[in-house]
């Protein structure tokens, strides 16, 4: 059994405070004040494997009777025009996962972690076929980075083109067009934040038009905003802050708080970050400016997760997946 990190005590008061979303007393001069938004805590079972313990976390899980369910996938489908892919010219292309299920489906279009590029959604395909398993029908999508000819805003156009022909393409799979997720896990996760929050996709490449808004984002450890003179940052921008600093300032989600209220935000982290992560208010800018301005926004601890485990049905991807079904509009 994996062993569990202890919390200390002022952290677990502090994610006390923010559950009941409590308001905290103004901040000495200097101090920084604590976040008031909502931690989400998944619902508690037994460990599948282990057996409930005294010391066991919560933890969620999705139906039993998901294992029963066949899931149709069809691979390699185009989502763009051919256009530039770095070494060579190619169509972005997206695998989709339809449950066998009866009734109409929720949708969510998936958005893999770095380095992005032709063929890196493969590494979600089997939290696409656990989740298509739940009764979602899943558009699993590449992205173009830095890599891939893709320099920021580029990989937020691809993951709008995404949206776009999953809604012009729903209903063909038995899915609702008007409840679209999109989930993004790591550098996804912030590309899907900025697509979702409604950071400009001027993409004509794209294959299917119409709107790219979504219902809901879910962001699994992602970055907010580019982190200047970092190696992987200023390849990802195409130059440094110095160079490009409007577009450095156009790559940080808190651009676009008040952009679109009506999408719910959900940003979740393992629990191997989650005492340091809440002990940081600067990390937790973000969601705080979103829950201040109206939005049903939160953030939610995956126990038993590494940087992968939301995505990793091996560790904590039901207990994102159990999340994604609490969302309006996702119930099963």
């Amino acid at each position: 059994m994996r062993a569990q990190k202890s919390i200390p005590t002022t952290i677990q008061a502090f994610a006390l405070a923010l559950t009941l979303g409590a308001c905290s007393p103004s901040p000495a001069p200097g101090q920084t004040p604590h976040p008031t938004f909502t931690v989400v805590t998944p619902t508690p079972i037994n460990r599948p494997t282990d057996g409930p313990t005294a010391t066991d976390p919560p933890i969620a899980t999705t139906p039993p009777s998901s294992s029963d369910v066949q899931v149709t996938t069809t691979n390699g489908v185009s989502f763009t025009e051919v256009g530039d892919c770095g070494a060579a010219r190619c169509a972005l292309q997206l695998d989709v996962f339809e449950p066998e299920l009866p009734g109409t489906h929720p949708v969510a279009v998936l958005i893999p972690g770095s380095p992005g590029g032709p063929g890196h959604r493969t590494g979600l395909t089997e939290f696409a076929v656990a989740l298509a398993k739940t009764g979602v029908l899943v558009f699993n999508a590449d992205y173009r980075s830095a890599e891939s000819a893709g320099p920021f805003p580029i990989p937020v156009g691809d993951a709008a083109c995404a949206v776009r022909f999953a809604r012009a393409h729903a209903a063909e799979h038995r899915g609702d067009p008007s409840r679209i997720l999109l989930l993004g896990h790591s550098l996804g996760g912030y590309v899907a934040l900025l697509e979702g929050l409604g950071a400009p996709a001027d993409q004509t490449d794209c294959l299917a038009a119409g709107e790219a808004r979504v219902s809901a984002i879910v962001a699994l450890e992602p970055p907010f905003r580019p982190t200047p003179d970092d190696e992987f940052w200023t390849d990802f921008m195409g130059g440094t802050i110095a160079q490009l600093p409007d577009a450095y300032a156009a790559a940080d989600t808190s651009a676009y708080v008040g952009t679109d209220r009506d999408v719910v935000v959900r940003v979740l982290w393992g629990d191997e970050v989650w005492a340091e992560l809440l002990s940081s208010p600067p990390d937790l800018l973000l969601v705080q400016q979103l829950a201040d301005a109206g939005y049903n926004a939160s953030m939610a601890e995956l126990f038993g997760a590494d940087h992968f485990g939301g995505i990793d049905v091996r560790q904590a991807a039901d207990q994102t997946i159990a999340l994604i079904h609490e969302l309006p509009g996702f119930a099963q």
